[in-house]
């Protein structure tokens, strides 16, 4: 009996343990898995640029997923767009003598959207502040912004990496200063007393407020030279065809685009540095090729329309004006308590004027006496 007992207890551990040996089997391979995989992503990176090449970090991973699964369409037209604009800025970068690297930036700056308007007043595809686009000759008031211009602003962005490369000489350094701002990566420096060892040190301080820079630019590289892998679709980038007007009268936008039939989005296809909310005169403005001969031939009525509606807007602020300024006549019955100052503070006229109009010769009134007040 007591053998039987034995017998079993030891045919159940027995199992037990080959169970957690195969389970343990099991994570180890899964692991090995995972391992692997952060060797392909880690040789696919450092392939990429010696410039990119940092320590590993396995979260690149994470990045890339996001991008490619549930940021798919989002990655797909900044790609296409990426692709569309490459030659011109990789073209311009040599010209400027920097790296070839640096033709990511704004795919991790901005996942290069057109319209991109980014914390402190920065703008467009590089997203450059204010101070810099006009330090380096760009537009910038409440009717134009050339920030929104992908090669005008490329060319400001490319001057000002270079001279962020004249202070630091590190591509790294060149980077994490253009997104966190000169003064903000020199404060970070020195709280490190300069002795940082890669830009991994910097990510985990909590010290970077555009800390995301890092991670955004390996992964957006990666993708870049990568898609193919992914199945992810390159459209074939074809901005509209535009002739450049110029308004000889201010006229409404809801006029122009139902003039000539088309959307505000195709507006700021054609204009995206146009910010103003009224169609100014004296200004260049680009509309689609197709629609010059309905312009020009209806452009008399598009300005004629603007005329009526100010006639129509300034005769409205004039009645207004008008009421505002109208003198009413009211009719005040005396109640018990009221005396002439707290009649006269109510309606605010003062006690002369309530005494002139209805010609009293002392402040004496009677419960039940009419007064005649005036009042704006």
């Amino acid at each position: 009996m007591i053998s039987n007992r034995l017998y079993y207890a030891a045919n159940h551990l027995k199992n037990i343990l080959l169970f957690l040996f195969f389970f343990s089997y099991s994570l180890h391979a899964f692991s090995q898995f995972e391992t692997d995989k952060d060797v392909l992503f880690k040789q696919r990176i450092q392939s990429l640029n010696p410039d990119l090449s940092l320590p590993y970090q396995s979260f690149i991973k994470d990045y890339i997923t996001k991008h490619i699964s549930s940021e798919k369409a989002e990655t797909e037209k900044a790609l296409s767009l990426f692709f569309y604009y490459k030659s011109y800025i990789k073209e311009e970068l040599k010209k400027h003598e920097l790296p070839e690297s640096l033709q990511y930036l704004p795919l991790a700056l901005t996942h290069m959207r057109l319209q991109h308007k980014g914390a402190y007043h920065t703008a467009g595809v590089w997203n450059l502040p204010v101070f810099v686009a006009l330090k380096y000759g760009l537009i910038v008031n409440d009717c134009i912004d050339e920030r929104m211009d992908v090669e005008k602003s490329t060319q400001a962005a490319l001057k000002y990496l270079k001279e962020l490369y004249y202070l630091y000489g590190n591509f790294w350094d060149v980077i994490i200063a253009y997104a966190e701002g000169p003064s903000g990566f020199n404060a970070t420096q020195i709280r490190f007393k300069n002795t940082v060892a890669n830009p991994w040190d910097l990510y985990y301080s909590g010290l970077l407020k555009n800390k995301e820079i890092i991670p955004n630019y390996i992964s957006y590289a990666y993708i870049a030279e990568y898609y193919e892998l992914y199945t992810l679709k390159i459209y074939d980038y074809k901005p509209i065809q535009t002739s450049c007007i110029q308004l000889s009268k201010p006229t409404y936008f809801n006029d122009f685009f139902n003039l000539l039939t088309i959307s505000a989005d195709t507006f700021r296809l054609c204009n995206p540095c146009y910010v103003s909310n009224t169609l100014l005169p004296n200004i260049n403005i680009n509309i689609p090729q197709n629609k010059m001969t309905v312009f020009e031939t209806n452009k008399d009525s598009l300005y004629l329309k603007y005329e009526i509606k100010q006639i129509q807007q300034d005769s409205i602020k004039k009645e207004k004006i008008k009421k505002e300024n109208e003198i009413k006549k009211i009719t005040y019955t005396v109640r018990s308590g009221d005396y002439l100052g707290r009649i006269a503070y109510k309606y605010n006229v003062s006690v002369a004027n309530i005494k002139k109009w209805n010609q009293l010769r002392s402040d004496k009134i009677n419960i039940g006496q009419r007064l005649i007040i005036y009042k704006k």
